[in-house]
């Protein structure tokens, strides 16, 4: 068996390139013992089940949630949010299948208000062109991003995201997030293990970043990302040290998205034996 896996990783079900079914052949080929895939806001990965026991590789069915959270002190956010992951969950919770379609509501009216901007400036952008290009995928900026490029308002992704989609230009709309606590309880409630995903993104400065993970702890958080892709041998001794003064069990992923981004599959080098203490966690 693999000494290495991937908890956090995306298919073409949310904002990676990858199907399900390929994303398990490539775990495979990488040489990974498992691999959970850990799409935004939804479910997309059914087939990955049966493509992992064909493979012969373990599987974690898993889900990223945004959450708000006020940023660092300081610093002006305008599109703020905390992602959660929620590892071995069951796709069919009710709780969890009602938070998503109040997610995937507020998302269609976002997305159609994008749309409706970009119209109203003579750009021939449709949210149903953009859900048939795009077949059961959650669509979001990269795909208006990429419609920018397509009808030329835009020189590539970065060019669309810079003059367009960031937070503070034309097209960007802020979102509604999952209020804290009802994202631990939900994951909690489809049996799964919630875990902070790359903890280092969000910048926060010593004090605060203790008092941040304090509250996720205490909101119900079980583990903590402590190998992520960039993250360099002192970060993750740092994370280490967090994760055990607050009883969070380790876990890492690449956050491997695919083509569109120069993350490689696997390439964090998360030990085998994080997965083994997420799984006697579950046993209790």
């Amino acid at each position: 068996m693999s000494h290495f896996i991937d908890l956090h990783t995306h298919s073409s079900a949310s904002d990676g390139t990858d199907a399900p079914e390929a994303l398990i052949e490539s775990a495979k080929k990488a040489g990974l013992g498992a691999i959970a895939i850990t799409d935004h806001d939804c479910f997309g990965s059914e087939k990955a089940f049966g493509a992992a026991e064909k493979e012969g590789i373990e599987f974690v069915p898993g889900i990223e949630v945004s959450i708000g959270y006020p940023p660092p002190r300081g610093r002006i956010i305008e599109d703020e949010g905390i992602h959660i992951l929620g590892l071995f969950i069951n796709p069919e919770a009710p709780a969890l299948k009602e938070l998503l379609c109040e997610v995937v509501a507020e998302r269609e009216d976002r997305n159609e208000k994008i749309a409706r901007a970009m119209r109203d400036d003579g750009l021939p952008v449709f949210l149903e062109d953009l859900k048939k290009n795009n077949p059961g995928a959650v669509i979001g900026r990269p795909h208006f991003g990429a419609a920018l490029v397509k009808c030329g308002a835009a020189s590539d992704m970065n060019d669309a995201f810079f003059r367009y989609l960031n937070p503070t230009k034309k097209y960007f709309r802020k979102r509604e997030y999952i209020e804290k606590q009802r994202c631990f309880d939900v994951i909690h409630a489809s049996g799964g293990i919630p875990v902070i995903a790359h903890p280092l993104q969000y910048k926060y400065p010593p004090d605060e970043f203790e008092a941040f993970i304090r509250d996720m702890k205490s909101c119900g958080a079980e583990a903590m990302e402590c190998v992520y892709t960039g993250y360099g041998p002192g970060q993750q001794r740092l994370l280490m040290s967090m994760a055990k003064r607050f009883e969070l069990l380790p876990s890492g992923g690449s956050d491997y998205h695919g083509s569109k981004k120069s993350i490689k599959l696997g390439g964090a080098k998360v030990p085998y034996e994080y997965l083994e203490g997420l799984k006697d966690r579950l046993r209790r």
